[in-house]
Order: structure tokens, then C-alpha cells, then sequence
């Protein structure tokens, strides 16, 4: 019986029966979590899908319990005997509708498909202006293009023929600057000056969602633990940091690498080794002891990552002062275990595509009594890791 098989038939033993003969089914969880905690899981469970009839992989979700009521995502990890020694089943419930919601689902990408042409209507707009006025209020909208790809977009994560639609449009609206001198100047009424307002409104909030501190400092400045050119997928303040509603991890930063050209990927596929940061050798960022290592886990798919532990496969190192997580590394790549000491520096793991990611990428926060830390690293000095830039180290 595969992994996946034997997973299947401890969750569906574990759930069908509600709980009833979990000493025996699931002794290994039962000494993680409690009795009591897992009960309250099992009943949440059924409360919200009724009696499971059975438990079925899916390429999309991972596992799924199926229920009188609905469906609910699941994951679950056995051990050598078959029995299960990790569980996770999701507060949220599957949404029927099948073909129709896979087709809504799909939606996003076709409106981002038609935005990338969207830069040519303000560059249209310089060749048709009527006024001075009016062609720098349409250049002004194009460099709020660039203000919303450079700042808060993830420029260097673009496909190669928005950027290049982008700087066609461009050059394009540059290239009647010719006409200016045959132009009327016009005048900046309400309808010519509402763009370039909201272009210094756009500058002014990236620059200060770059500069955010959450006045929280680490107890000394980290090592970078990875070499080479990476990019800051994410990072930085609110606007800019999709980790920062999340207490603990809100000074968190996403770093991608990025290979040949500036290029993330060789190709254009699935293949985990077309991504440059997949294989990426991480190092300790810091002295410490490990409190936590989690291998094994396998790696998504790229832009598919199923329902599972978020951090994937992952380290946590106590300084004495603070944690550091290290997340979504290649399973089987680890090379210390809980209760480890590590030294800067020292070898630990490599970069994979584990837990909940979209591709191959290190994940990196720090925090203190649940409370997310400014990162800092020696190499960098006062140097923050905003959404965007670009790290040779």
C-alpha cells in the first residue's frame, strides 16, 4: 500500500468510527495533542459535515472527508505502523459546483490576461491629447502602471511578455513628446489633475509601506542565510507583506531566487528543477539551538499546493532572544534535528517547495512572545527587505 493509501484508510478509520478506539487507531496523537483536543476536533468535524461516509485523495486538495453534509480538506501523516501520528482537517468547507466553480476559479487569470494591455490605453491617450495638460496627465497615469508593478507588484515574478507589453506601451506614449510644441497648454482642471495627485499619493504610500518598522528589534543583526541573487517576493509593510495580519510572522520576507537573465525559471513548466531557488543550499542565520524540525513532507506542485501544514517542511532556532523559522525546504534535506546546536553559517537544509507555496522559495521570520521582529542582516546593514528588491550576497 502506498503512503497516500495508508493515509487514506487511518483517516477514514479515525473518522468514520468518530473517535471511538483512538488509543488504538491514533496513540501517537493522541499523546501530541491530548484526548480532549482531538475530541473537539472530531465534533467540530461532524458538526460541520454530519457522518463521514469516507476519505478520498484529490490531486487538488490532498485528502477530503466526505460527509452526509459537505466535504472538508484534510491531511493526515502515519508512521512505520500505519497509524496516524499527524492530523490537520480544515474549518472550512469545500463549495459545491464543480465545473461551474472551476470556471469561475479560472476567471482571475483571464482579467489578468486583458490588464496587461491595459498600459496602451494611457499611452493612446498621449498620441490623441488635445492639450499639454492633458498628455502629462496621461503619462501620469502610465507611471502609476509602473508605480503598481514596481512597488506593489512583484515585477521580477512577471511573465516576460507583460513586461514586455508594459514597455511598449511605454516607449510608445514617449514617442509623442514630438507633438508637444504644437500643443495648447490647457489648463489642470479637476479631470487632469486627479491622476497626477493620485500618482504622488501611490509614491508616497510604497515608500512608506518600504520604510515600515514594526519597532521590534532582533537581539542582533542576522547572517543571510542563502548566496547568490534573490528576490523579495514579499516584504515590507502592510500594503506590501502578505504575512503582516499575522502577528508573529508580520515582518516576514518570501525570497525567490533568481538565476540566468534575472529569470526565476528555465522554463516554462511544473518541473521543481526549472525553478533557480529548488535545491538552493540555506544556512544558519544565527546561533542557536533547534526546537523544532519537521522533514518529509513533500513537495507541491508549483501553483498548486494542497491542504497541509503551512510551513512545510521547516527549522526553528532559539537564540535565547528570539525564533527563527525557516520554511518550505526540500524534504529529505535536512541535515540537524531537534535539540541540535547550529552555528552561523553552518549548513542546514535546502530550498524547496513544501507546505502551502506556490513555488520553490525560503520563507523567514523572526519572533519574541508571538510578536513578529524587524529583520536585519549583517551583510545588508540598515538595508530593509521590502517587496521587490533585488540581494546579491
Amino acid at each position: 500500500m502506498t503512503d497516500g493509501g495508508a493515509v487514506t484508510d487511518a483517516l477514514e478509520s479515525l473518522l468514520v468510527e468518530g473517535g471511538a478506539g483512538r488509543e488504538v487507531l491514533a496513540p501517537g496523537l493522541v499523546a501530541a495533542v491530548g484526548e480532549q483536543r482531538l475530541d473537539e476536533v472530531l465534533e467540530a468535524t461532524h458538526g460541520r459535515i454530519g457522518p463521514v461516509h469516507r476519505v478520498v485523495e484529490s490531486a487538488e486538495h490532498g485528502w477530503v472527508v466526505e460527509g452526509e453534509r459537505g466535504r472538508v480538506p484534510a491531511w493526515g501523516r502515519v508512521g512505520p505502523d500505519g497509524r496516524l501520528t499527524g492530523l490537520m482537517i480544515s474549518a472550512g468547507v469545500i463549495p459545491t459546483g464543480g465545473r461551474v466553480r472551476r470556471v469561475l476559479k479560472a476567471v482571475p487569470s483571464r482579467v489578468t490576461d486583458v490588464l496587461y494591455l491595459a498600459p496602451f490605453l494611457p499611452a493612446v491617450a498621449c498620441w490623441t491629447a488635445a492639450t499639454v495638460s492633458g498628455f502629462l496627465s496621461s503619462l501620469a497615469l502610465l507611471a502609476l502602471v509602473w508605480v503598481s508593478v514596481l512597488g506593489w507588484g512583484v515585477a521580477a515574478m512577471l511573465p516576460r511578455p507583460a513586461s514586455a507589453l508594459l514597455s511598449a506601451a511605454t516607449a510608445t506614449a514617449l514617442a509623442a513628446v514630438w507633438r508637444l510644441p504644437g500643443l495648447p497648454f490647457g489648463h489642470f482642471g479637476v479631470g487632469e489633475a486627479i491622476v497626477p495627485l493620485g500618482l504622488v499619493a501611490a509614491l508616497l504610500a510604497v515608500a512608506r509601506a518600504r520604510r515600515h518598522d514594526w519597532d521590534a528589534a532582533l537581539s542582533q543583526p542576522l547572517r543571510f542565510p542563502l548566496s547568490g541573487t534573490w528576490y523579495v517576493a514579499q516584504g515590507g509593510g502592510r500594503m506590501i507583506n502578505h504575512h503582516a495580519p499575522f502577528p508573529d510572522q508580520r515582518g516576514a520576507v518570501d525570497l525567490v531566487r533568481l538565476g540566468a537573465e534575472g529569470r526565476r525559471r528555465t522554463a516554462r513548466d511544473t518541473a521543481l528543477t526549472s525553478y533557480a531557488a529548488y535545491g538552493s543550499a540555506l544556512t544558519a542565520p544565527c546561533d542557536g539551538v533547534v526546537v523544532a524540525a519537521v522533514d518529509g513532507l513533500p513537495d507541491e506542485v508549483p501553483g498548486r499546493p494542497r491542504y497541509g501544514p503551512p510551513e512545510g517542511n521547516h527549522l526553528r532556532i532559539d537564540t535565547g532572544h528570539e525564533t527563527v523559522l525557516l520554511a518550505h525546504l526540500k524534504p529529505g534535506s535536512l541535515r540537524v534535528a531537534s535539540g541540535d546546536t547550529v552555528r552561523v553559517g553552518q549548513h542546514l537544509a535546502d530550498v524547496g517547495n513544501s507546505g502551502n507555496t506556490t513555488e520553490p522559495h525560503l520563507h523567514l521570520h523572526a519572533e519574541r512572545d508571538g510578536r513578529g521582529l524587524d529583520l536585519r542582516f549583517a551583510e545588508l546593514g540598515d538595508r530593509r527587505l521590502w517587496r521587490g528588491r533585488r540581494i546579491t550576497v
